[in-house]
């Protein structure tokens, strides 16, 4: 029987320095070198870099190529995809995420798609009028039955597990956003990350009956240093 392995990596633009930078963007492509100095600021380049920088050394983990090696192309739904030489590595399904200066990959074998999501939940947002707008009836009503600030971590908890499931499908967020969530779909890992992040993954995994290992968690400035870490997944109430 087939199993899944998953994993999901951090990394933080408060953790980039000049060594940092210089030594992820000796690994990018000559196209990503270009994005990176056009960028408009030192935050937008080291967000840059270390995401790109991340997912090339994550993936070289997993397979016999060098982070340089791996080359991108888009699907028709946008979402990237690797373009593997020959012999070809084993299937590995691969998502990257960032906000407020947080950046999470999300890689997974014996999987047909992964997706990720991380929200800065600080952010000020309007977030009983999206419900209303776009979460089913059920989601809605669970959410309306909790004390506000319950009400709003789960608000945030829904929210970014939409958005990761969305991503795993190769779908747009709004069209997923009305959709309840269903377990058999997938398997998913939600958690905080303190101060002020929300962390979700969603995996589908190629053979229905398949084994899931528990996720791993990780830490890391890529090329530099990685310390695995134990980040508390919780369930959603229904899955």
């Amino acid at each position: 029987m087939a199993a899944v392995h998953w994993e999901i990596w951090r990394c933080e633009t408060a953790w980039c320095d000049d060594e940092v930078l210089a030594t992820c963007a000796k690994y990018l492509s000559d196209d990503e070198r270009g994005r990176l100095e056009a960028a408009a600021s030192t935050t937008r380049r080291c967000e840059f870099a270390l995401g790109r920088g991340l997912l090339r050394w994550v993936l070289s983990q997993h397979a016999p190529l060098l982070p340089k090696a791996w080359r991108f192309a888009l699907a028709a739904s946008g979402k990237p995809y690797a373009l593997l030489p020959a012999p070809q590595p084993p299937s590995i399904a691969f998502n990257l995420a960032h906000s407020g200066g947080a950046i999470v990959c999300a890689v997974a074998h014996g999987a047909h798609a992964v997706g990720v999501d991380i929200e800065d939940h600080t952010q000020e947002r309007q977030w009983q009028a999206i419900a209303r707008r776009w979460f089913a009836p059920t989601e809605l009503a669970h959410l309306e039955a909790l004390a506000p600030e319950a009400a709003r971590d789960a608000f945030w908890d829904l929210w970014t597990m939409k958005e990761a499931r969305a991503k795993a499908l190769g779908e747009s967020v709004v069209s997923e956003l009305g959709r309840p969530l269903a377990a058999a779909e997938g398997r998913h890992f939600l958690a905080n990350l303190p101060p002020s992040h929300r962390v979700a993954a969603w995996v589908i995994a190629a053979d229905r009956h398949a084994q899931w290992d528990a996720p791993a968690c990780f830490d890391t400035v890529p090329f530099i240093w990685t310390q695995e870490v134990q980040w508390t997944s919780r369930p959603w109430p229904g899955l």
